[in-house]
């Protein structure tokens, strides 16, 4: 569905799930002041208890902000989220090796992380939660923009969890369940840069099918 073509009913919907999800990026919470409202709404969620899905990624203006304390806030931050989506680079990064395996491990490590996705660009992703993991290789269609794969990989991602996860049911993200979710979310952030723009390039939920369908092993 285009964001161009919501209706009212829509829109209000897409509010609604707004308040009920929580995305956030890892420069965002290195913000004084931000980074404190954001763990207080955070806070006033649980206290609620609702349910909050939420993506610290590390898109970190390294010229303006010490390393440092970018890896010290975001690894804080880590404490408050269900789902950690970062790239094999950001693995590097928080943790001083490549080893994917160990990363995966130390997300998963922290009390609320139940997901752990890890994007490697043209090769795909790998994911894991504490029950299941797997890998997919990735998807090669003609790149015209690469902006916005990300947000389209996690848009994605998120919603096949909230379709998936009811009542805090975590168990029910495992098998070819959560197989298909990263696949598509996956398909989702390579069907993004077949086109310009962040926007634009986002794909239907029959465009992503139909990429699918013509994508073999998926």
């Amino acid at each position: 569905m285009k964001l161009s073509k919501l209706n009212r009913k829509q829109a209000i919907a897409i509010g609604i799930a707004i308040l009920v999800v929580i995305g956030v990026g890892g420069y965002f919470l290195l913000i004084k002041g931000a980074r404190e409202r954001y763990q207080a709404a955070v806070k006033e969620r649980d206290e609620a208890k609702a349910q909050t899905e939420r993506v610290p990624s590390l898109e970190v203006q390294w010229d303006r902000v010490r390393a440092e304390h970018a890896r010290a806030e975001i690894i804080a931050a880590l404490d408050y989220a269900h789902i950690v989506k970062v790239s094999e680079e950001e693995i590097e990064f928080l943790f001083g090796h490549s080893d994917l395996d160990r990363g995966a491990d130390a997300l998963l490590a922290r009390p609320d992380v139940r997901l752990v996705v890890i994007t490697r660009g043209e090769h795909g992703c790998c994911y894991r939660t504490r029950t299941d993991s797997g890998a997919l290789a990735g998807l090669r269609p003609a790149v015209v923009d690469t902006t916005g794969a990300g947000d389209a990989f996690v848009a994605a991602l998120l919603r096949g969890v909230l379709e998936t996860v009811r009542d805090g049911d975590w168990d029910a993200l495992s098998g070819d369940r959560l197989r298909r979710i990263v696949t598509e979310a996956n398909a989702a952030g390579a069907l993004t840069t077949t086109r310009k723009g962040a926007i634009p390039g986002l794909p239907t939920a029959a465009q992503l099918s139909e990429f699918l369908a013509g994508s073999p092993g998926q």
